[in-house]
């Protein structure tokens, strides 16, 4: 669990992103062995409080740098793959509820949630 809001990120609250690259404008993507600054670049620093709209944002003195271990080329997509905050993960749950129960208030069944 992480810190709350306006707390300060320390490196139990970290999980290192998977790196993800894509040659094929991201139809399908490789993990790929990395080295990264991730958590240098986030420990000490404060979790948004809010006030500013975004519950989920960190604002850094200096981006967090990913270098890949085995360069490769035609590389045309990147991306960091961690796990979801619990305040997401709810929201994402609310929103499929939402769909589900407006799928049963129009009388359709399923069988595959």
């Amino acid at each position: 669990m992480g810190p709350a809001s306006g707390g300060l990120i320390t490196g139990a609250h970290l999980v290192e992103p998977v790196v993800q690259t894509s040659t094929n404008g991201g139809i399908s993507s490789t993990t790929v062995p990395h080295t990264s600054d991730y958590f240098t670049a986030l420990t000490g620093h404060k979790i948004s409080d809010g006030t500013s709209g975004n519950f989920f944002s960190v604002t850094i003195s200096h981006p967090a740098t990913f270098t890949l271990t085995n360069p490769a080329e035609n590389i045309n997509g990147v991306r960091l793959v961690g796990p979801l905050t619990a305040r997401l993960a709810a929201r994402w749950m609310w929103d499929v509820s939402m769909a589900v129960d407006h799928a049963h208030s129009q009388g359709v069944l399923h069988r595959d949630l």
